[in-house]
């Protein structure tokens, strides 16, 4: 787990070889498929350094694993969405954000709140946009019940918009999310 901790970090500063060297030597030292919260942080790292559809097996196999928790599985149907909307197949992105939905329901309202607002970016990514910029208000109102901060919500809606070419809402939306990260403290995302 120490491997995997070390190449998130590695990623985050930009040191890719370094990331997949520690990956692939967590790899070699444990059998991920015996841990699925493992297997699910490998997963996220190969999202991150673009190895979608290695990201997406592990996803898979997480979601496979009768020793997986529901916090676990919510989370790998939620990414497995996210991965299969980049690639395009949107029934299969469909399906599992609602088994991330149902799942979500089962863990708390604050998985719920991302769960919805992830299916807005599926959403999004179909051309369905529309039901996508419902599900981003949805969202926000379940994040806010939660007691979630809403500034990276705002951040994702804003950059959707921007993406469709939605200039004057993706700035009003983006301006929301510059003050809300400021005002919460987090001048480096704002």
């Amino acid at each position: 787990e120490v491997l995997v901790t070390r190449a998130a970090v590695y990623l985050e500063l930009g040191r890719v070889g370094a990331a997949q060297r520690d990956l692939a030597d967590a790899g070699a030292l444990v059998d991920a498929s015996a841990t699925p919260d493992l297997e699910l942080k490998r997963a996220a790292l190969l999202h991150n350094l673009g190895q979608i559809g290695a990201a997406s097996e592990g996803h898979r196999r997480v979601l496979a694993d009768p020793n997986a928790s529901r916090n676990i599985r919510t989370r790998a149907a939620n990414n497995l969405a996210l991965e299969e909307a980049l690639r395009g197949r949107t029934r299969e992105a469909m399906r599992h954000i609602d088994e991330a939905g149902e799942l979500a329901a089962e863990v708390g309202p604050a998985f719920v709140a991302i769960v919805t607002h992830n299916r807005g970016q599926v959403l999004a990514q179909s051309g369905l946009l529309r039901e996508s910029l419902e599900r981003f208000d949805e969202s926000l109102d379940l994040a806010r019940s939660a007691g979630l901060p809403t500034g990276e919500f705002l951040t994702d809606h804003a950059e959707i918009l921007a993406e469709l070419r939605a200039l004057p809402e993706a700035l009003e939306v983006a301006t929301r999310a510059a003050a809300e990260l400021a005002a919460g403290d987090v001048p480096l995302m704002a």
